[in-house]
């Protein structure tokens, strides 16, 4: 944006635990902001105290207020995590044009979640299942060891709906991270990170194209996997 983005006044209402080291943060944006937010995937920019950072919108779209997810890691978040609840912030409208999910109604297509990434899952799965694709839709999310599995709930409820759902663990036991699934029935885990859990197991020409949110390598890899599912490394999605 010339001259740089612009903020709008913003209040911070809650902290919830998401897991995994991770936390919810519901900021209130106004009506007006509140209304940019279109599409699954767009994410926002918060300004607090002198500190930035990114954070993709996890809520509904349209909704208000909007949900983050984040982990300490200096900026904008570890003041986020430590303010009181009313505090003031400043946000962005909603930045970018997400994905396009009403394109992919009816075709198979993988979601590739990468650590925070996974904020982008609950509003792009529910589109999904609300479009009748729930059993198309495969979501392939990363993390570090077992105990750092977050929004335990949406993933139960994402795989009970019909959406497959693997957790991809690069470290640690995989036995252990399966284990994190034990309260609410079990569920896959993939010893290893996201790009290479969706080489071994996406099969060639069996899905329409992989949204991906988290890390360069991770995203990088896809593409360059790409042409082995069959489809154009431009069809690997990001959010920006």
């Amino acid at each position: 944006m010339a001259g740089g983005p612009a903020y709008h006044p913003a209040r911070l209402l809650a902290r919830a635990d998401a897991g995994g080291g991770m936390t919810r943060v519901t900021v209130d944006p106004g009506e007006a902001v509140a209304a940019t937010y279109r599409a699954p995937g767009q994410y926002v920019e918060v300004r607090t105290r002198g500190e930035t950072g990114y954070f993709v919108l996890a809520g509904p779209p349209g909704a208000a207020p909007w949900e983050l997810v984040m982990r300490p890691g200096g900026g904008a978040s570890d003041v986020l995590l430590g303010d009181a609840p009313d505090a003031d912030v400043e946000i962005t409208a909603a930045i970018g044009e997400g994905f396009p999910v009403g394109e992919l109604r009816g075709h198979p297509v993988v979601l590739a979640l990468g650590g925070t990434g996974i904020a982008a899952g609950p509003p792009l799965v529910a589109r999904r299942i609300a479009d009748g694709d729930a059993t198309r839709t495969r979501v392939f999310v990363g993390v570090r060891a077992a105990d750092e599995l977050p929004l335990l709930a949406e993933l139960v409820a994402w795989r009970d709906a019909g959406v497959e759902v693997l957790v991809c663990a690069w470290q640690g036991d995989a036995d252990a991270a399966a284990a994190s699934w034990a309260p609410a029935g079990g569920g896959t885990v993939f010893r290893g990170y996201v790009q290479e859990a969706v080489a071994a197991l996406v099969a060639p020409g069996s899905v329409r194209a992989v949204l991906a949110v988290g890390v360069g390598p991770m995203i990088e890899a896809l593409r360059g996997h790409a042409p082995t599912l069959g489809i154009a490394p431009e069809h690997v999605l990001t959010n920006h």
